[in-house]
Order: C-alpha cells, then structure tokens, then sequence
C-alpha cells in the first residue's frame, strides 16, 4: 500500500503539462517499434499533440520546439491522410484487379494489397494478335509482361523449346539483371503469341519507368523479387536445369560392390601382421 500511495501523490502532483510530456515520450517509443506505417505515422500525430500541448501550459510556452512541432504535425498529418487513402483504395479493388491478385498467386507470394495496388496502378493493358512477336533472341526487352489470358511460345532456333500460360511473366530476368546487377542482358530466346491462339493480353510495364519506381519503392521491389524468384526457380524445374533433393536422390547411382584394392600402405600393414602371428595362420 506505501508504494500506491507514493504513485497516486506523484499523480497528484504532476500537472496536466507534465502529463502531456510523459504519454508524448511513451508514445514515440511506441511508435519506434511499429512496422505498419500506417500505424506510426498516427502514433506520431498523437505524440506530436501531446508534445505540444506540453511545451505551451507552462509557465514560459516554448515557442521554437511549438513550431517546429507544428510543422511535424502537418506533414505526418499529410502523410497518414495518403496513407489511408492507398490503403481504402487497395482493401476495395475492383474484380479484376481482385482476380489477378488472387489467381496470379500474388496474396501467396508475398504481395500485400498496398503493394499489388502500386505495381498493378504502373502497368497499362496490351492485347496482341496470333504470332506477334514480343522480343527476338539477343535483342533487349522493352518491358516486363505478365500474361492474362492466352499462350506464349518460346523458341530458339525456329524449335519450341517452352509454352507460358496464363498469369506467367515474361522478362523477369532482364528486369532483375538492370536492377540487381546494372547488367543488360539480351532476350535468351524468341517470344511470340501463340498462333494457335486467338491473340494474348498481357500487362505490361514499360522497363524506362518501372526501374526507377522499384529503385524508390524497394517494398514493391522486395515484394516483386520474391514473386519472380519463385517462378524463375519453378522454371528451372521444369526445364530439368535443377533436380529437387528427393528426385536427386532417387536418381543417384547406387554405390558400386566391387571390393576396393588395397594400397601399398595397406599391404604392409597386412603383412607384418601376418609375420606377427604366425602361430595362430598355422592353427587355422
């Protein structure tokens, strides 16, 4: 009961002003270990308020650290308003942004809906007729495609080498190696619509301006990197490039019976042993 006691008469003599400065300081810890930034750019607004309030009921307002604060408050204010605009937009997508993010595997890769949002907003629709051709061998991609309905063939050498479905990307590997690397690379194959298809739509980002948004915005990046890792890594299964570990396993060949040779070293060892016990060879 002593210590309540000394905690409510502190209480009872610490003013609204100190108050204000205390839960201000609390909150901004708070805020520290947040990684919404929704979340701690509203945590600051009421840090920054409480902050002020602080700094003006006292006996001398602090006039410097009110403005500034004042100028903190306005950008954060700014900033959460931005925020949970993106944020709105991104929870109430319309059915088709909705299907892609479903189908195409983004929600499962990793993508969160403010970040599909951003990437998708960049991209603009492209439908291209039977035989079209998107890039040849060698020459340099112009943009980054993803597949939404349709077929794409990729051949070398005039032979098929691979068939790409819907919600599959093409050019993902230049796009890393610009941006991962500083490397151009040169398509590693042709890539056309399928003939026997009625044509191909596609989004598409043109390389110019998704490279220096993914540059700034390295969550979409991240996010984006991870989604093409993983089908790069599906690919190279499918082509028989890499071989998973039970499949490795399997087709490991069996060790060999055959009895090894003994060395030099070996025979020596054998016969001095021999030469030790001779006894015991004649017994037998």
């Amino acid at each position: 009961w002593g210590v309540l006691n000394q905690r409510y008469a502190i209480l009872n003599d610490m003013n609204l002003s100190e108050l204000a400065g205390n839960l201000s300081s609390i909150l901004v810890l708070l805020a520290y270990s947040m990684t919404d930034m929704l979340a701690l750019r509203a945590t600051s607004v009421a840090a920054t308020l409480l902050s002020i309030l602080f700094q003006y009921y006292r006996a001398t307002p602090l006039w410097i650290p009110i403005r500034w604060n004042c100028v903190l408050l306005l950008i954060n204010v700014t900033m959460v308003s931005k925020l949970y605009l993106e944020r709105r937009r991104a929870n109430q997508m319309d059915d088709t942004m909705e299907t892609i993010y479903q189908d195409g595997q983004f929600e499962r890769r990793g993508f969160s809906r403010v970040e599909f949002l951003r990437l998708y907003e960049r991209a603009h629709v492209v439908k291209l007729p039977p035989g079209h051709v998107l890039v040849r061998q060698g020459q340099r991609k112009d943009g980054l495609y993803f597949l939404l309905d349709g077929q794409v063939k990729i051949s070398r050498s005039n032979i098929t080498v691979a068939r790409l479905g819907k919600y599959k990307f093409v050019g993902e590997i230049s796009l890393l190696g610009r941006i991962e690397h500083d490397i151009e690379t040169g398509a590693s194959a042709d890539v056309a619509v399928a003939s026997s298809s009625r044509g191909a739509t596609f989004l598409k980002w043109d390389m110019e301006t998704l490279i220096p948004f993914l540059n700034e915005d390295r969550q979409v990046f991240n996010a984006l990197a991870r989604y093409l890792n993983y089908d790069l890594t599906a690919k190279l299964l499918r082509e028989g490039v890499i071989q998973r570990a039970d499949t490795a396993q399997i087709n490991r060949p069996a060790p060999s019976k055959t009895p090894e040779t003994p060395t030099a070293k070996q025979k020596t060892i054998i016969n001095d042993n021999q030469n030790k016990n001779p006894d015991k060879e004649n017994k037998q």
